[in-house]
């Protein structure tokens, strides 16, 4: 099966450089992608609605981490931000 291109190019111009032809190349159009490509689904659309991970993640929902004695991160002016605590605890 032959592999369509995503972007599909035009010669635009033709350079020497050092006695090496170089073709410049300029972008025409985009092309639609390939049908056979695999396709992403919502993790929510794969876990069924009486599993337990989804009453896990309701329970630590409700749960106040400051009162239990967890520490919440403050947000940092550098870096990547850090992950919501409750993300460990359901995990």
């Amino acid at each position: 099966m032959k592999k369509r291109p995503f972007i599909s190019f035009k010669y635009n111009t033709q350079y020497k450089i050092k006695g090496r032809k170089v073709v410049y190349l300029m972008m025409q159009h985009i092309t639609g992608i390939p049908r056979n490509q695999m396709v992403f689904s919502s993790l929510v659309d794969m876990v069924l609605p009486d599993n337990l991970v989804r009453f896990v993640d309701a329970f630590v929902e409700t749960l106040s981490l400051q009162t239990l004695g967890f520490t919440i991160q403050t947000l940092k002016t550098e870096g990547r931000p850090s992950f919501n605590t409750k993300i460990f605890l359901e995990l």
